[in-house]
């Protein structure tokens, strides 16, 4: 518990930077303030090649030969409808900040709610997680500080990757939820993590209301 709040307080630290940031939140491009030593991108964390599960890592400056830099994966926000917004994941705000204080940022694409139901989102991002521990050492992270945050339907899978570390499944009534899922070539490592995030994550799906419902929807449209 004493290392998840000291995760949860570092990221809030970082973090402040944003609100003196304009437009949080938007999908936000690099900016020329954005400072880090390399970028790696598309990097295929579930091993079949789809743009889907592509993401980027960009590494802090200042770091020294075998350190072991921490971790923050953050999810971009898309009403659960965007399945490639990792280019456009609040990198001048979030990324910018964590970066600066040196963290590794870590940009996820998953799969969208019309081509895979939930919990397919919880499935990506477990394998996104499995293969940074996995590959640590190739990068030069720390697989025991590994966290994620999230803007708007990303703060939501944020959330539950929070709320579902180390919790492979559960039941609600007769039905059982996996997920862990088994995507990706590294199901044998652990999916955990150090603390979560949420940036504007919903709560309450059925109550959402966000501009109004299209012509024949009854509730949310992100309930579609």
């Amino acid at each position: 518990m004493k290392r998840v709040l000291l995760c949860l307080a570092s990221i809030a630290m970082a973090s402040t930077l944003v609100f003196g940031q304009t437009n949080f939140g938007g999908q936000q491009v690099s900016s020329d303030g954005m400072n880090y030593s390399k970028v790696i991108k598309d990097v295929n964390y579930a091993g079949d090649g789809q743009f889907q599960h592509n993401m980027d890592i960009y590494l802090p400056n200042n770091t020294t030969p075998g350190q072991k830099i921490p971790v923050v994966i953050h999810i971009y926000g898309s009403a659960w409808f965007g399945n490639n917004g990792k280019d456009h994941a609040d990198l001048g705000t979030i990324g910018k900040a964590l970066l600066d204080a040196g963290y590794v940022f870590v940009t996820p694409n998953h799969r969208s709610s019309p081509e895979a139901k939930w919990p397919a989102q919880c499935h990506d991002i477990k394998a996104a997680i499995r293969y940074l521990r996995a590959n640590a050492a190739e990068y030069g992270l720390d697989p025991d500080y590994i966290a994620l945050s999230g803007f708007s339907s990303g703060g939501h899978l944020s959330a539950l990757m929070g709320a579902t570390s180390l919790v492979k499944s559960a039941k609600v009534g007769n039905y059982e939820i996996d997920f862990e899922g088994d995507l990706g070539n590294y199901t044998n490592v652990p999916s955990n993590i150090v603390g979560s995030v949420s940036w504007s994550g919903p709560i309450d799906l059925q109550a959402m209301d966000c501009g109004g419902r299209p012509n024949g929807v009854n509730g949310s449209p992100e309930e579609v």
